[in-house]
Parts: structure tokens; C-alpha cells; sequence
């Protein structure tokens, strides 16, 4: 949601307040070089479109990352890459690093009150 220009669907430019990416691929390389590529059939050009990672022109909004230490190395690359993009554009609004937490959990670890990610949400959207 937050790579799409919602502009060349009628809506206004600045239709997204914040953005929270939890845990996400953001970048499709890894996809395209895995095994699975052969019946997915993504192409170089295909995996740079669709990555949202290399669309951050069209984010017109601020974005906290989060990710858990106990996710695969890639998720955790992804996540640091996806910040430091951010970074980049001005659009960072947070890096959350949980402990312990991997991608079936982050959710939950939303609804404590002790989360720093979730109040930095909360935060953001007031």
C-alpha cells in the first residue's frame, strides 16, 4: 500500500498518514534467485517493480520497521535494507528490533503494553 501511487487512482497524494512494516520482504531477489522462481517465472525487471524496496519515490508518508531477533537472517537483512532506503528518502520514522520475536509473533507482541513498536504506532496515528 504505501509503493502505490494513489494519485493515478483518484485519490489524494497524501491519503497514507504513516506506514508500519513488520517483518516484510522488500526486496524479491532472493525469490527470483530460489528454486521456486522456475513456476513463478519473475523476471529481473519483474522483481525490481514489484519490490517495494526499490518504489519508495511514491511514499509520501513516515514508516517504522520492525523485525525479531529470532528471524531467518534474510527477514532481518530485509528489514535493515528497508530502513536504511528509507533513511535515505526521509521517510524513516523508527527501527524496532524485538527480542525474541519472530515473524508468527510480531503481531502479539503489538497488543503489550510494554511495545515500543505499537506505542510509536499509536504515536504516529494521533
Amino acid at each position: 500500500m504505501l509503493a502505490t501511487d494513489w494519485t493515478g487512482f483518484g485519490a489524494p497524494a497524501g491519503l497514507l498518514k504513516g506506514g508500519l512494516v513488520l517483518n516484510g520482504l522488500c526486496d524479491l531477489e532472493p525469490v527470483v534467485l530460489a528454486a521456486g522462481n522456475r513456476h513463478l517465472k519473475l523476471t529481473a525487471d519483474e522483481r525490481r517493480e514489484l519490490s517495494p524496496v526499490h518504489r519508495l519515490q511514491t511514499v509520501r508518508c513516515p514508516v517504522i520497521i520492525a523485525w525479531g531477533t529470532a528471524e531467518r537472517p534474510e527477514f532481518k537483512r530485509q528489514g535493515m535494507l528497508m530502513g536504511q532506503e528509507l533513511r535515505a528518502a526521509g521517510r524513516l520514522a523508527g527501527t524496532y528490533v524485538l527480542e525474541g520475536i519472530n515473524h508468527f509473533e510480531i503481531i502479539d507482541a503489538m497488543a503489550s503494553e510494554q511495545s515500543l513498536h505499537a506505542g510509536a504506532t499509536l504515536a504516529m496515528m494521533r
